[in-house]
Formats: structure tokens, C-alpha cells, sequence
């Protein structure tokens, strides 16, 4: 694991150490891949994807979650270790506002990844949100701020 992951895992674990003994949440971490030697505005759709899958569209891209449950988005280059994702924000974007915010800011604990919690009482809702992220390659941004935009689907607890 490179340092930089394993000091990411650490500082997530031990922020979220309280809260899992209050009850069984569970934590998933959404990974966005970029080939930040290619990705313009034009093109997200083939440059970026999701970590558990290439061939289904960032659009059909859905995570399942229940209520309670912690969502941390993360971002990562294909291209080279030393390029930069930064998740600045995810923001509400239609179906049941399942987060109970319009969006949810980068994290200050852990700049360039943004953490959420699935409200209670969002049994069985869908929410497409937007995932807003910038780029650095060769140490230099790339042009402006990118956009995905999947789903959340929360399972219908009995």
C-alpha cells in the first residue's frame, strides 16, 4: 500500500472509530480513477471510471448503501503516482436527497476526499448526485472543475 493510501485508511479509521460501535454502519469508499494525462471536460466519460468497473458508464454507476451507512470519495490517477484527483464536492442532483444536504464538501482532515453519512428513514430511495473534482498533472491543473454523475441506492431494510 503507498504511504499516501495507508495515512488516508488511518486518519478515515480512527475519525470513524466512535461511531461504529454505536451501531453496524458500514463504510464504503468510492474510488474515482482519471487518466490525468488525457481528461477534459469533453471527454470524462472515457477517461474517468469508477474502481470496481470500467465497462458500465459513469452515469449507470450505482452504490449500494443502508441508512446509517458512510460513503468516502476519493480520487485517483491512472496516469502517474505523483498527478492529483481532488474530490472537492458532492452535490444533490435528483430522486430522494438521501445525504439530507445539497452538498457535501471536501473533507478539511483529509483534503481532496469528501465523506458522507446515508440518513435514517431513506429506505428503498435512489439519489443521482454529482461528483465535482479538479485535476492536477505534472503539478499543473487542468482546466477547471470535472463532473460525474452516479447514483446511491439505498436497500430497503426490513
Amino acid at each position: 500500500m503507498k504511504p499516501k493510501n495507508l495515512i488516508f485508511t488511518l486518519v478515515l479509521l480512527f475519525s470513524l472509530a466512535p461511531f461504529t460501535f454505536i451501531q453496524a454502519q458500514n463504510t464504503h469508499i468510492i474510488i474515482l480513477k482519471v487518466k490525468t494525462a488525457e481528461v477534459t471536460k469533453d471527454n470524462t466519460s472515457t477517461t474517468c471510471y469508477f474502481e470496481e468497473t470500467q465497462e458500465m458508464s459513469n452515469e449507470d454507476y450505482t452504490t449500494l448503501v443502508e441508512p446509517g451507512d458512510f460513503i468516502i470519495w476519493k480520487g485517483e490517477s491512472t496516469s502517474s503516482d505523483l498527478d492529483e484527483v481532488i474530490i472537492t464536492s458532492i452535490n444533490y442532483h435528483g430522486g430522494h436527497n438521501v445525504f439530507g444536504t445539497n452538498q457535501l464538501n471536501e473533507s478539511r482532515d483529509v483534503p481532496g476526499t469528501v465523506l458522507g453519512e446515508v440518513q435514517a428513514n431513506t429506505n428503498g430511495q435512489e439519489e443521482k448526485y454529482i461528483i465535482k473534482f479538479k485535476v492536477k498533472n505534472n503539478e499543473q491543473r487542468r482546466n477547471g472543475t470535472f463532473q460525474i454523475d452516479p447514483k446511491i441506492q439505498v436497500r430497503t431494510i426490513d
